[in-house]
């Protein structure tokens, strides 16, 4: 049906009203032979799904409401800030990195000194207190139980690297522990893995893990209070108390071992439904009946809150024998700090990207450089093999590795205890340097 003159105009504007209501309609409006209106239809659809179909000529007759005039204000206000933010960022990294330019030495960037990457201490000419005390204390457990976090909150500081990634820790990290005339050796292992797993890497960490034993006076073994007990969590404390019985056969004593429950703080945030009707260590002791021949203590912790870690300190003060200090009492970590920078480094990549970091992601140190203000800065290559790898530790406009960098600096500036500018660089290499540093879980 088609209309003209003024009626077509006064029928329109009724049609109009009765569509702008919301009210259903599925009525088809024929272009008039008018020019001065535009052609209108209307989908057979749910009222509060209709929409209208009109070109950019039909504004003459539907003019743009109050709602779409405000919302195209707020969407170009927002575009407009969040231009004027990227452009002062921009503007705020060029200062900075004209600012450290201009602290650089006249010589430039400079290698890595052999003092930054190889410890090195006067063992023979410790200063020791009239009655010493010490005790090695190797802290083993499965993967991801909380090894290195129970770690950090007895040492006050990062020596060891965290992340929800498991198998982060790939080599034994000794920390010492000097408080009064005791001294405490805590040798930091990988995480065993039981022969279900197949992968020749983590067969070789958990070799690793269960030699440190060896060594040490006791053994803190560190496992989930709230997770469920499994095979691999059977077959590794019966390999404990294989362990047990073998070394005393051996050496005729027995190893000093303890059971240490740790997040237990989740046990607080769990309803009641969801809690356990019974205590932690009262749980382990149903699932396993010879636990007490295993382990000569139970200890109930939470190391990410802090809960209870002074038991598990004060029982390890309680173990320390009379014998010299092995370390200064200045000394927190055998690690080199060239050795605590890749680590750290490596935390961050697998805190951030922990869904999607690649397997093999390789460090390089470009330079160790004193700046003229007393900060340091650290020039790190990561290196990969493949670009999908590299497109994936870069981010979006950089935003992976400027995170990764400014978290590592934070960290390193408090362990360091100076301010430390950390410049990383990724790139994608077939061919890896020997003195490369894996970073592989």
């Amino acid at each position: 049906m088609a209309f003209s003159g003024t009626r077509a105009a006064a029928h329109w504007s009724l049609r109009l009203r009765f569509f702008e209501n919301g009210v259903y309609n599925g009525f088809s409006l024929q272009k008039p032979k008018s020019k001065s209106l535009v052609s209108i239809r209307t989908r057979k659809i749910a009222p509060h799904t209709q929409k209208r179909l009109y070109s950019i000529r039909d504004r003459y007759v539907f003019p743009p409401s109050q709602e779409e005039i405000e919302s195209k204000a707020k969407l170009a206000a927002e575009a407009e800030r969040k231009k004027a933010a990227a452009e002062e960022k921009k503007k705020q990294e060029r200062e900075k990195a004209e600012k450290v330019a201009r602290l650089l030495p006249p010589s430039g960037i400079q290698p890595a000194p052999d003092h930054v990457k190889y410890l090195s201490l006067d063992l023979e000419n410790i200063k020791q207190p009239k009655s010493p005390k010490g005790v090695s204390i190797a802290i083993i457990g499965a993967p991801n139980a909380g090894k290195s976090t129970l770690l950090n909150r007895i040492m006050g500081t990062k020596v060891s690297i965290v992340s929800k990634k498991a198998q982060t820790t790939r080599e034994q990290v000794n920390a010492v522990y000097t408080s009064g005339d005791t001294q405490i050796l805590f040798v930091d292992t990988p995480g065993i893995v039981t022969s279900q797993h197949k992968a020749v890497v983590s067969r070789d960490v958990s070799t690793a893990a269960w030699g440190a034993l060896d060594g040490v006076e006791v053994v803190f073994v560190i496992t989930d209070a709230v997770k469920t007990i499994d095979s691999d969590l059977k077959y590794f404390f019966a390999k404990l108390k294989e362990y047990k019985l073998n070394f005393k056969k051996q050496t005729d004593t027995d190893k000093e071992i303890v059971l240490i429950l740790n997040k237990c703080d989740l046990l607080q945030e769990m309803s009641e439904e969801e809690r356990p009707p019974f205590p932690a260590p009262d749980r382990f002791r149903h699932h396993f009946q010879d636990l007490d021949e295993i382990f000569s203590k139970v200890i109930t912790i939470s190391a990410l809150t802090g809960d209870n870690v002074s038991k598990v300190l004060s029982y390890a003060k309680s173990k320390a024998v009379d014998r010299p200090w092995l370390f200064p009492s200045t000394v927190k970590t055998d690690q080199p700090p060239l050795k605590i920078a890749h680590e750290v480094i490596r935390e961050k990549i697998f805190r951030r990207l922990n869904s999607e970091i690649p397997y093999e992601v390789y460090q390089e140190n470009e330079g160790w450089t004193e700046l003229t203000n007393g900060a340091l800065r650290i020039d790190q290559v990561l290196i990969v093999k493949k670009k999908s790898q590299q497109a994936i530790l870069v981010g979006t406009k950089g935003e992976n590795v400027q995170g990764i960098s400014l978290e590592a600096s934070r960290d390193l500036s408090t362990i360091f205890n100076r301010k430390v500018w950390l410049r990383l660089r990724v790139v994608v290499r077939n061919q890896l340097p020997e003195d490369a540093t894996i970073s592989e879980p």
